[in-house]
């Protein structure tokens, strides 16, 4: 039998497809996944309150959350044994994950047979270090600390001090103890039980106890008690002499005095501080500290309320779209304040059945007790959270993306929130700041892609992802420049285009061994440039958001240039323009400049970018794509173009037109003033075979 068999498993992702694809494969070796965590405090707060047997941990987290910070957190309040698997083995990294002393270390991409060895072999050595500690630490401890106890005579002329000793310690006790006569009358009492009642013992001798808020059922309760010599306990609310209420924790037992007469020991303690405590501790247990919503285990607990989740009709999920860029850029202070507002406009949308969740990062649940008008009621957080945002004076702006999910008498309330998070994920994919309700063909969709994502696992392994080249050229026709896109030659799916397996790469972390992969050929294409007296036409390789953010990128660039005897001025690197203005990956993006990189910027004029992004020199050249082609009859496109391009010339950079596929597109690029041209009207992708002998001199011109 497997060592997994029967494990509790908590799994912390930062994508949910990459979550549900460890999830299902543990599932299959026999674990049981008792949760899904994506955000570095989901992660802390579910380890704490599911106790798992073993976390398998991405370092990457979402909302820019660090697993090993997150693990060191953890390790601070249970003991399990934790595995990373991640995208990342640079020494840094590393050396940062293992000060945590992590059970294991897996590099993505990874096979199942890797994920259960690794599993079982932490489990294993979890398990011997247990027991060295139960057999040999634990008694070592108990020898250490007994000693023997001696007791001295008790003489006889000391029997008169001891009942004094007794009074005294009876009056000095911190709780309130009184002794009451079969009539609930207080027959003797201490200091402090005065002292909560009514402030004198004098005044509380005499008096019917009950008139405290002591119900006489309480002393049928001890009688029936009494045969059995135990001690009745019990938490109630009692009145002081001023009629005011405070809670308190009684015990109450039978005294036999030998007189026939029933007589009881009460002893009384105020929990006015623990019951305040209490309420804190559930706040802070189903309360969003800095939202001031529910949290997870509100919703969980409302959802594990038989009558509660019987009247639950539809779950809203909510993910806000460019709360990572704004919170990386601003800071989190900027960052959590807008969170504030944005949960505020959420409740002053909801109605009085509604049930507001933060679900955790900038993701929100409403629980929806009545789907009438459901999709009006989105429609209004979305036009409520798309208004603009001033957070300690900053101009923000935000939209949302919203799954709807129905529920359905077959489905668990794990199945109905799954749901309304794919739906999400489709409003995303969709374009975001819409309302998509859940449908069966979205999990399909979803199956898919996990499809997509295994085979890639695979396609990196066995060398079945490739570069193609497309030729840049001059106003002459003379090709200056080569674009190295990734291909992909399918064996269980078809042949992939990149519009379909780059998402994936990026939203799962596989994003960055593909990039890798991308390099190796890009550095191979370079040397073999060189070796055909072509060292002038440089290579252009697209990194992503995701690459830019790992600082180990520069150290792995540095190494495969330096391996294959690369100069660095043959690359241009090609970024998005959400990555020239990510503070982050900015830094990255200067370190590559500085050790020899050109750094181009793609996709030019989608909107992300201010203009005064543009002088800052980390990009010198600008690519317009095709969307500037596409309506060549309208004057005022014309115009901006032209005014974009002459605009960017004047600030020293290059500019290239991309997707060109007809004479009257090229001849736009150059009225417009392009200095270089790339597009199917040129050239096709091709293999590098096939470029160096299209390129071999009689054919060193590109036909148009």
């Amino acid at each position: 039998m497997s060592l997994l068999e029967n494990k509790r498993v908590l799994v912390v992702e930062d994508t949910t497809i990459a979550a549900t694809y460890l999830a299902r494969e543990l599932t299959h070796m026999g674990a049981e996944v008792v949760g899904l965590a994506r955000s570095e405090s989901q992660a802390v707060e579910m380890a704490e309150v599911l106790k798992p047997e073993l976390i398998l941990m991405d370092i990457h987290l979402a909302d820019g959350g660090s697993g090993i910070e997150a693990a060191r957190i953890i390790a601070s309040k249970i003991v399990t044994p934790l595995i990373y698997t991640t995208s990342f083995s640079d020494d840094t990294t590393l050396s940062q994950a293992l000060e945590t002393s992590p059970y294991g270390y897996i590099v993505k991409p990874f096979d199942t047979k890797t994920l259960k060895v690794s599993c079982e072999t932490a489990l294993k050595r979890f398990e011997l270090e247990q027991k060295i500690v139960f057999n040999t630490v634990l008694p070592e401890i108990q020898r250490e600390s007994a000693a023997p106890v001696s007791r001295g005579e008790v003489l006889p002329n000391e029997t008169e001090k001891k009942h004094r000793l007794s009074d005294v310690i009876f009056d000095q006790l911190s709780e309130g103890v009184a002794i009451i006569d079969d009539t609930f009358i207080v027959t003797e009492a201490n200091r402090s039980l005065a002292t909560l009642l009514t402030g004198d013992v004098s005044t509380l001798k005499g008096q019917d106890i009950t008139r405290y808020g002591f119900n006489s059922e309480l002393f049928s309760r001890c009688d029936e008690l009494a045969q059995s010599d135990r001690v009745y306990r019990h938490k109630l609310s009692l009145r002081n002499g001023t009629e005011a209420m405070f809670p308190a924790f009684i015990t109450l037992s039978c005294l036999d005095v030998g007189t026939g007469r029933q007589q009881y020991i009460l002893t009384v303690s105020d929990i006015s501080d623990l019951s305040r405590a209490e309420r804190k501790l559930e706040e802070l247990a189903f309360r969003d500290p800095l939202t001031g919503t529910g949290n997870r285990n509100y919703m969980k607990l409302l959802l594990d309320e038989v009558k509660f989740s019987r009247c639950i009709q539809s779950l809203i999920f909510i993910d806000l779209d460019g709360f990572k860029q704004i919170n990386d850029r601003y800071g989190h202070d900027i960052g959590d304040a807008l969170l504030v507002t944005c949960a505020q406009r959420l409740e002053s949308e909801l109605r009085n059945t509604d049930t507001l969740i933060r679900h955790g990062g900038d993701e929100f649940v409403v629980l929806v007790q009545d789907n009438a008008d459901i999709l009006a009621l989105t429609q209004k957080m979305l036009v409520s959270l798309a208004k603009p945002y001033h957070c300690h004076s900053v101009p923000l702006s935000v939209t949302a993306s919203i799954g709807v999910a129905d529920f359905d008498m077959q489905d668990s309330t794990e199945d109905l929130l799954k749901h309304a998070d794919i739906a999400m994920y489709e409003a995303k994919k969709q374009g975001k700041n819409q309302t998509v309700v859940y449908s069966s063909d979205h999990e399909t969709a979803i199956e898919y892609r996990l499809l997509v994502e295994e085979s890639l696992l695979a396609a990196i392994k066995n060398q079945d992802l490739y570069a193609s080249f497309q030729p840049i050229v001059d106003g002459e026709g003379n090709v200056v420049a080569l674009e190295a896109l990734c291909r992909w030659r399918g064996k269980d799916v078809k042949d992939m285009q990149p519009d379909t397996f780059i998402p994936v790469a990026e939203e799962t972390g596989l994003i960055n061994p593909l990039g890798l992969k991308m390099l190796r050929e890009v550095c191979i294409a370079s040397g073999m440039l060189e070796a055909q007296d072509l060292s002038h036409i440089r290579i252009h390789i697209n990194v992503s958001l995701l690459q830019l953010s790992s600082t180990a990128l520069v150290d792995q660039f540095v190494t495969y240039f330096a391996d294959f005897n690369v100069s660095p001025s043959s690359v241009v690197i090609e970024i998005s323009e959400r990555a020239i203005v990510d503070a982050g990956a900015k830094r990255i993006i200067r370190a590559l400049e500085d050790y020899g990189f050109t750094v181009a910027l793609d996709d030019f004029g989608h909107g992300l970018v201010a203009l005064s992004e543009l002088t800052d020199n980390r990009a010198s050249v600008i690519k317009f794509d095709s969307t500037w082609l596409a309506r060549l009859e309208d004057e005022p496109m014309r115009l901006l173009a032209a005014s974009l391009v002459d605009l960017n010339k004047r600030l020293g950079k290059s500019i290239i037109f991309e997707g060109i596929e007809s004479p009257a597109q090229a001849a736009f690029a150059r009225e417009v003033g392009a200095d270089l041209f790339q597009g199917f009207l040129y050239a096709r992708p091709k293999s590098l075979t096939e470029i160096l002998r299209m390129l071999a001199p009689e054919e060193a011109r590109v036909a148009y």
